[in-house]
């Protein structure tokens, strides 16, 4: 009963009210009761210098650490998106600072090393294959220039989980293969998980690995939905269902199976598992139930050092056991497992042997494993699929990152101390949207990011109030934008005469024009020191007879 009274709400909810709605030139992203009544499931931003349409955001939760100068990274996906859909990112006011449309859907927008500087990676491709999505993955650089397109190898195609860079310039991708396997005398048809480790200079493959090879299907607690599925190759089960892979220092790999609740540590050289933690193959032990994680995603190693306030309470190191942590997001749901359980943030720490004997018993209570922290939402929200969980590190080596959690189905994310005190709370959706999934995110991450457009200012005139509207996609060093005009010629050689500086005011600013009347005018990108970083085409004004004007005193520009 309870069921059919929500999917009632929703369904009146998606009729009675546009999907998404443009928030406005004077939106106030603390105003609460106009974004929950106002602007339908996805409120969105527009502009006069672009026809890009970014999310608005909400502040639900806004405390001065909210505001770090870092760059907030997502990819805005779902029913009420529609054709704003792209990759974003966001400033630590919500305000847009870069945004790409793209024709398929993106995903994972992130900032990973490669070269030794810092570049964008996403995933793009066909998200309807499978709940897994078949497509490559795309890297560009400071410029948003591309510098390399990477895919699977062997005929088979990356899905849209995970690429992880190595320090190594190489990249892990995760891979979903329609797959036949024995069992029982009898044939199964599946969806196998794999993932490569692939030069990306020369395209070599590195390493390769197959969930079919180490784990079996028994495993899995998302059983076939219906009879036919598995039983033929045009019905392929997903028993699986990778979606993190990570390398760690040793050169093994920490994987996350959504579908057979676990995390497992698998050597680098063989392939073979170290351990796992999870699911029915578990090989931990716990006091506090540390393993009893559901259809978790994007779990990562850390090392103690990373949050020097635990330091202290994990004591000495014991001669022949390994100490680390491992963060994830725990989703506790997903399309066939309710556990009704609100879904949560986890920071774990485990113990296991250095040096396992392969061939010896193995002894549990050599295995241990307890929950650190948890995360949860104050509105127990449930997050059926995606999500992430990422550890923010602090400016100061001597304090413990902050924790940002992406909600996945549910268009939300927090930060939180590493102690779980909720610092901020950030809506990209409405509690409709919230509430059906219609507006949603695989992840969502922050970085420090520096953008130099190789693409140009952009810039209109709007005649009735006699203004330029400037905006310079991607650019994060611009502080104010400088006026200038020429009354005989637009061309870049001529001589220009400044007029005037505005502030830079969020990703569009107005630059008036003020009582001069001009014929050529453009406008000069500036950074904190004055120095231009572009400069934009002229534009020619309606022509009248020239008026005196005053200029602006400014300092060399360099």
């Amino acid at each position: 009963m309870h069921c059919a009274a929500l999917l009632l709400v929703q369904l009146l909810l998606l009729t009675s009210r546009t999907l998404a709605d443009d928030v406005g030139f004077d939106y106030d992203s603390t105003n609460l009761a106009a974004w929950e009544h106002d602007y339908g499931h996805y409120p969105y931003r527009t502009f006069e210098s672009s026809d890009l349409t970014p999310p608005a955001v909400a502040h639900k939760i806004d405390l001065p650490a909210c505001h770090d100068g870092l760059l907030t990274f997502l990819t805005p996906r779902g029913t009420a998106v529609n054709e704003s859909r792209g990759m974003v990112i966001l400033d630590d006011q919500g305000e847009l600072v870069w945004m790409q449309k793209t024709e398929g859907q993106p995903y994972n927008l992130d900032v990973q090393t490669y070269q030794g500087a810092p570049h964008l990676t996403y995933w793009l491709g066909d998200d309807t294959v499978g709940g897994h999505g078949e497509g490559d993955y795309y890297m560009l650089n400071s410029s948003y220039d591309l510098v390399a397109k990477i895919s699977a190898l062997d005929e088979l195609h990356a899905d849209l989980h995970t690429l992880s860079i190595t320090p190594n310039d190489t990249a892990i991708i995760s891979i979903y293969q329609p797959y036949e396997k024995e069992k029982g005398g009898q044939l199964q048809y599946i969806w196998d998980c794999l993932f490569q480790e692939i030069d990306i200079a020369t395209n070599s493959l590195i390493f390769q690995w197959r969930a079919s090879d180490h784990h079996d299907t028994s495993e899995s607690y998302h059983d076939p939905r219906y009879k036919e599925e598995g039983a033929s190759n045009q019905t392929h089960w997903d028993w699986y269902h990778l979606n993190s892979v990570e390398k760690d220092d040793l050169g093994n790999y920490l994987i996350s199976a959504r579908y057979t609740h676990s995390i497992s540590y698998v050597d680098g050289q063989t392939g073979d598992l170290i351990w796992t933690l999870g699911g029915k193959r578990n090989m931990f032990t716990s006091d506090d139930h540390a393993f009893d994680f559901s259809s978790q995603h994007f779990a990562q190693f850390h090392s103690i050092d990373e949050f020097p306030s635990l330091i202290a309470s994990f004591g000495a190191s014991q001669a022949g056991i390994t100490t680390r942590l491992i963060s994830l997001f725990d989703n506790r749901n997903d399309d066939t497992w309710d556990s009704g359980l609100a879904s949560r943030g986890l920071l774990l720490a485990i113990s296991y042997p250095t040096h396992p004997d392969p061939n010896g018993e193995i002894n549990k209570n050599d295995y241990r494993a307890r929950i650190v922290h948890e995360y949860l939402h104050p509105n127990e929200l449930i997050a059926d699929s995606q999500g992430s969980l990422q550890a923010v590190p602090a400016v100061d080596d001597n304090q413990d990152p902050n924790i940002l959690v992406g909600w996945g189905a549910r268009s939300v994310w927090s930060s939180y101390t590493a102690s779980s005190k909720l610092l901020c709370d950030t809506r990209f959706g409405t509690e409709a949207a919230i509430l059906n999934g219609s507006v949603q995110s695989y992840h969502v991450m922050k970085y420090p990011w520096v953008g130099l457009p190789s693409e140009p200012i952009s810039t209109v005139y709007n005649s009735d109030r006699d203004s330029l509207f400037v905006s310079w996609n991607g650019a994060t060093e611009v502080v104010s934008y400088a006026l200038q005009h020429n009354d005989n010629s637009g061309d870049y050689s001529a001589d220009w005469i400044y007029i005037s500086i505005t502030q830079k005011a969020g990703f569009e600013t107005e630059v008036v024009i003020g009582d001069c009347v001009t014929r050529f005018v453009r406008v000069i990108a500036l950074d904190a020191a004055d120095n231009v970083l572009g400069i934009s085409e002229s534009i020619e004004l309606p022509f009248t007879s020239v008026s005196s004007f005053s200029l602006v005193a400014l300092t060399p520009l360099h």
